[in-house]
């Protein structure tokens, strides 16, 4: 019994002692994430910073018990500095990235001074090339709504940093799966790109957007006309009516029409055709129509020329 309350009071002066800050000496390597034009957007520092400071046993013991913690700092390519061009180093003042610095420890350590001055990097050259992003998306809507438009990404486009051998071949991005069922609503948010490992990418996230509306959906009967017809000539529609079913917002406050719509064929595309099937223009609708189909969807149109007859 004696030796169990041995044991639990040096558990308790252990955990005691361990939530107590120290002031120590502390190591760490140090990733910089930049944007240095034609190098390589991140690399490990070849120096340890070593850091003088105040902070909890818990942190000092698995600091001295584990592998050396990595910050990552980001830092603006104006405060890293070339040293050596055929080698490919860089330096960086721990000064100019003090604040820096101190934010990467997320409150974790009170930091009284760096006793390291600089650390050096390994930046080498590396080709660039900028490439689309595609949306991959799986988007199912619920009655009677609908999307105005495609999917918008925000940067529509990112740039590529690696191997020539490697980065050739890319020639677009795809997007993490959004996927979203019985939508209702226009969407945002943010979402990751596809990575392949040891690569760099000008942003590894995009913004997504998509405007979704509730709509009605109308059937109107509406003549095609034929436009451009030379003189002596008639150029007969079959049939000279077709079924338009048009899709809009139920918002819409203008009542529609058949008059509100105009469909035609050229004569012009009559004589680039096989066999005089076309399928008619709409020439004319109102602004917030978003979708239209027709009944059916061609005419055939045969060619009379009157002109022998005078």
């Amino acid at each position: 019994m004696m030796l169990l309350s041995v044991f639990l009071a040096a558990v308790v002066w252990l955990f005691f002692e361990s939530s107590q800050d120290y002031q120590v000496f502390l190591e760490y390597e140090v990733r910089i994430h930049t944007d240095v034009s034609g190098r390589a957007r991140e690399a490990l520092s070849q120096d340890v910073l070593l850091v003088r400071g105040s902070t909890g046993g818990f942190r000092i013991i698995s600091h001295r018990l584990w592998k050396k913690p990595v910050l990552d700092l980001s830092v603006p390519s104006r405060m890293v500095k070339m040293r050596n061009a055929d080698e490919d180093q860089f330096v960086v003042s721990c000064d100019d990235v003090r604040t820096e610095l101190i934010e990467a420890f997320s409150g974790d350590m009170n930091v009284e001074f760096f006793v390291t001055d600089s650390l050096k990097f390994s930046l080498p050259v590396v080709s660039s090339r900028k490439v689309p992003v595609v949306a991959n998306s799986t988007l199912a809507f619920a009655p009677q709504y609908m999307a105005l438009g495609n999917l918008a990404l925000v940067p529509d486009s990112i740039e590529v940093f690696g191997p020539e051998s490697r980065i050739s071949s890319i020639n677009q991005i795809s997007t993490k799966a959004v996927s979203r069922r019985n939508i209702r609503k226009s969407l945002n948010g943010i979402v990751p790109v596809n990575q392949e490992k040891g690569l760099n990418y000008s942003e590894t996230r995009v913004y997504y957007s998509l405007e979704v509306t509730r709509f009605v959906e109308q059937s109107f009967v509406v003549p095609v006309h034929a436009t451009d017809v030379p003189w002596g000539k008639e150029l007969k529609v079959i049939p000279s009516e077709v079924t338009l079913t048009v899709r809009h917002r139920l918002e819409q406050k203008q009542r529609l029409n058949d008059s509100d719509f105009i469909l035609s064929v050229s004569y012009e595309d009559f004589y680039k055709s096989l066999g005089g099937r076309l399928v008619p223009v709409v020439e004319a609708m109102p602004n917030d129509v978003y979708s239209v189909s027709m009944d059916p969807p061609y005419v055939d149109c045969v060619l009379l020329d009157y002109t022998f007859e005078q």
